[in-house]
């Protein structure tokens, strides 16, 4: 947008410090605008995840993975190509960039809803500069003691906060998901060790086959309905707002190896990927408040201040409110 500003006749009226600050807030946007689409591009969070440890492989972390590559296939379902060709935005604005104001609402507008649908609003974040152990924890504002978001293979607070501070995010008010209840799959008996005792033994291997099957189904269901249980659809009712990302989301999920995975631990690896992407939109997505003309306006219109000491408007009382992470949905 800026380069369009230079070539206007007026421009050269412009005094050089506006020049200067029109300037740095059209870097600035766009250095933030390229980080989300670097993330974005493929829903890429590997760093989100901790190097070492149980979270650094294991179930819930390839859940996340098949949901990566289900938010792609998704997304190139509705753009032809994901991420969607640049030309459309180039040839718009001039600017050399496929994540437009425009996309980025659209985003944040889905995963909004899916953030509705999934999260857990009686876990709040706790802080504390006195606690001995770490300043934030998660809580649960009804007082159930029993919560605890970690467990021997996700150190799930850790990861969370972790991520926010290298990214220099704000934490999400509420950033935990509702979970489906544990449903440990079913390990396959073993069929035996030599071919004698599989020709002595084919009659009851038959039968343990058929009964491993039938409790592979139930399993299955079991997973099925523990996921639909743990979503926020009963309590939103009217409210609930429906989405073709949630419609897909919902049959992915109940399809996902449902039965074979711990329900319970695929939903919060899915989880943490969901949190990584809702942070990124967050970055891009809030226009600055008191813009009055942005009504099919493609370009990001959040330029960030602080730290600019940029002259006070005249007769402005108060200084100018910004575009930040806090005015986002989930906040």
């Amino acid at each position: 947008m800026f380069s369009r500003l230079e070539s206007c006749a007026d421009f050269k009226n412009v005094t050089p410090i506006t020049r200067a600050l029109l300037e740095r807030a059209c870097l600035e946007t766009q250095l933030r605008v390229q980080a989300a689409e670097e993330r974005l591009g493929e829903f890429s969070y590997e760093d989100i995840w901790l190097n070492a440890g149980p979270a650094a492989r294991g179930a819930a972390r390839d859940a996340a993975e098949r949901l990566r590559q289900f938010f792609i296939t998704h997304y190139a379902k509705i753009h032809g190509d994901w991420p969607p060709p640049e030309a459309g935005a180039r040839t718009t604005e001039g600017d050399d960039m496929w994540l437009t104001r425009t996309l980025a609402r659209e985003m944040q507008k889905d995963f909004g809803a899916l953030y509705d649908y999934l999260v857990n609003r009686d876990i709040v974040w706790d802080e504390s500069e006195t606690r001995s152990s770490r300043k934030w924890m998660m809580i649960s504002e009804s007082g159930n003691k029993s919560f605890d978001p970690d467990t021997p293979d996700l150190p799930f607070t850790d990861i969370l906060i972790e991520f926010d501070n290298r990214m220099r995010f704000p934490h999400i008010p509420h950033p935990y998901p509702l979970v489906p209840e544990s449903i440990p799959s079913i390990t396959p008996p073993s069929v035996g060790s030599s071919r004698e005792r599989l020709r002595k033994d084919y009659k009851n291997n038959a039968n343990n086959n058929t009964k491993q099957g039938c409790d592979d189904r139930i399993n299955e269901r079991r997973a099925q309905l523990a996921y639909t249980e743990a979503t926020n659809i009963y309590i939103l009712g009217s409210d609930f707002t429906q989405s073709d990302l949630i419609e897909d989301f919902v049959k992915f999920e109940k399809s996902d190896q449902a039965g074979i995975v711990d329900p319970f631990v695929a939903r919060r690896g899915r989880w943490i990927l969901i949190y990584g992407i809702l942070q990124t939109l967050a970055s891009v997505s809030v226009d600055a408040p008191n813009v009055r003309y942005k009504d099919n306006v493609s370009y990001h219109i959040s330029p960030r201040f602080k730290g600019t000491k940029a002259p006070p408007w005249k007769g402005a009382s108060a200084p100018v409110a910004e575009a930040v992470h806090e005015l986002s949905h989930c906040w």
